[in-house]
């Protein structure tokens, strides 16, 4: 787990926060997203909030 937090400390004096995202949002992977919000099914405010982060984030990676 520290290289993983290493690497994400690194990135935030490295990079922008756009070129640094990286995940299903910004691939728009249906199928990773669709599996993730359904853990959220059974709060509907939370899965509300992971569904509009997840387009913002998309929507801002092709954005150039």
């Amino acid at each position: 787990m520290l290289p993983l937090i290493d690497e994400t400390a690194a990135k935030v004096h490295e990079l922008d926060p756009k070129d640094a995202q990286t995940g299903p949002a910004v691939r728009y992977d249906e199928n990773v997203l669709r599996a993730q919000g359904a853990l959220l099914k059974s709060n509907p405010q939370m899965k509300d909030i992971y569904d509009r982060m997840s387009m913002s984030i998309h929507k801002m990676s092709v954005k150039e």
